[in-house]
């Protein structure tokens, strides 16, 4: 009902006099709206007409006041001064508190968009911050009251935007600070672990750094121990229903659309990773690669959530590409052998040591199929890894190939004789492949590799042949 009695000239002063008339014309709109109480109360449907109107006479404060003279660092003051008066209305006895409570919700996102934009003064920040806390404290007093699943929705939003904003004001004067990389994981920490009354929603918004973190600050330069502490913070993040289970007993609005924590897994599994693709050496990355594997694989045994499976398989997936990468393309700023070798033998000890874990050690929550399969899994990995490793050019092992894959192969299969693990016993005997066919289509050609690698391979046959012999009982 403002709108249409709006006739803005170019430009308006701020406190002149039509800047004050113009502002009152969507105040009076709401008082009129919000006196119809008993109008109100008639129906839900008349109720929700009633709200609407209220909303839009408080975007019209906002429409107003983008056409005054203010500079971009006094809007964010304005409009949350402004969602104030619009809330006082809700104060005032025998009014309807529907239309202003929907009334101050334009202003008032309108206070910190405009502050995201251009945060360039501390008064700016305290003045939409505070506002917004105020409001919230209000709705987390006020809305439980409501017979609605989603009557914390209004503490939520406000809590959300007021972190927003935090991170906003600090990202504009801080963000080449030595401590800035580690704001968002601590952040999210302390919102998962600090439970102030009366807010009931704070714990449920530690997802919201991590999303600020990966969007504007997890590509930039930072040193290999700065993104090591960063991944650690991470980590104690993920960690903290094994350390305070009561973490997990905070979140009360996330939890009822199936969010939370598998939530977490996911965002720390992509900032994980990104994090090690901008380390600034190939060993670095990948031994970021593999800590998180690791870690994503005890998170998963102690929480059994397949979002932590997932992303344990992906960063072991994204360090077997690696190797084989250098394995086909062997550049000239291609990492040394050394480093190849000691990743290459820490994911195969590593897989070797998961699939072992997964099925000699199974849970209830793991059905034997999935046992089956992570062993398989496994298995295959850390065949993989050492088939990359091996046949890294700069090694110069190509003389000794065939006989070294053929000596893993029997480990892998005394090993699954040893333990009773069927899949590596199946993988390892299917990984013969690759030797035999090296042997009958490349050392074949020259005399001392046929020499050397019918004897291995006649040894280990013969070995092989033993061991299923001997250890019949032991195999399934």
């Amino acid at each position: 009902m403002a709108l249409e009695e709006l006739k803005l000239p170019a430009a308006i002063a701020p406190w002149t006099v039509p800047f004050i008339l113009y502002s009152l014309l969507p105040l009076l709109g709401t008082a009129a709206l919000a006196f119809q109480l008993p109008a109100v109360a008639q129906s839900k449907a008349r109720a929700t007409l009633y709200a609407f109107g209220g909303l839009i006479n408080g975007g019209s404060i906002v429409f107003i006041l983008s056409f005054t003279t203010l500079s971009d660092a006094h809007f964010p003051i304005y409009l949350a001064c402004l969602a104030t008066l619009f809330a006082g209305l809700a104060l005032i006895p025998n009014f309807s508190k529907i239309p202003p409570a929907t009334a101050f919700t334009a202003p008032i996102l309108g206070s910190h968009i405009t502050f995201w934009s251009t945060p360039e003064t501390s008064l700016s920040f305290i003045v939409a911050f505070g506002v917004s806390i105020a409001f919230a404290f209000a709705a987390a007093k006020k809305t439980h009251k409501f017979n609605s699943k989603l009557h914390k929705l209004p503490e939520l939003v406000l809590l959300g935007l007021s972190v927003v904003t935090v991170y906003s004001y600090l990202y504009s004067g801080y963000s080449q600070s030595n401590w800035f990389p580690f704001l968002a994981p601590a952040f999210a920490i302390a919102l998962k672990l600090i439970r102030l009354r009366p807010f009931h929603t704070l714990a449920d918004l530690f997802l919201l750094p991590l999303l600020l973190d990966l969007v504007f600050f997890v590509d930039s330069g930072q040193a290999f121990a700065t993104r090591a502490i960063v991944l650690a913070l991470y980590g104690l993040l993920l960690a903290s229903p094994i350390i305070w289970p009561r973490t997990e007993r905070n979140l009360c609005f996330l939890h009822r659309f199936g969010i939370g924590r598998k939530t977490a897994h996911v965002l720390v599994a992509i900032l994980a990773f990104v994090n090690a693709s901008h380390m600034e050496s190939w060993l670095q990355s990948q031994i970021t690669l593999l800590a998180a594997a690791i870690f994503f694989f005890a998170i998963w045994r102690f929480h059994r959530h397949r979002i932590a499976f997932i992303a344990c398989i992906a960063f072991t997936g994204s360090l077997l590409l690696s190797l084989f990468d250098q394995f086909v393309s062997h550049r000239s700023n291609s990492p040394w052998s050394w480093q190849i070798l000691l990743i290459g033998l820490s994911l195969c000890l590593f897989a070797l040591v998961a699939g072992s874990i997964v099925k000699l050690r199974p849970t209830r929550r793991i059905g034997s199929r999935n046992i089956t399969l992570t062993a398989y899994l496994a298995a295959i990995a850390s065949y993989l890894a050492a088939a990359f490793t091996f046949a890294y050019p700069p090694l110069s092992l190509d003389s000794y190939y065939t006989p070294i894959i053929a000596v893993y192969c029997l480990a892998l299969i005394s090993l699954g004789i040893a333990k009773r693990i069927k899949p590596f016993r199946i993988v390892a005997l299917a990984g013969f492949l690759l030797p035999l066919g090296r042997l009958f289509f490349i050392d074949i050609q020259e005399t001392l590799h046929r020499i050397i690698a019918f004897a291995v391979l006649a040894v280990l046959f013969t070995t092989i042949g033993y061991l299923y012999t001997r250890f019949a009982s032991r195999i399934e």
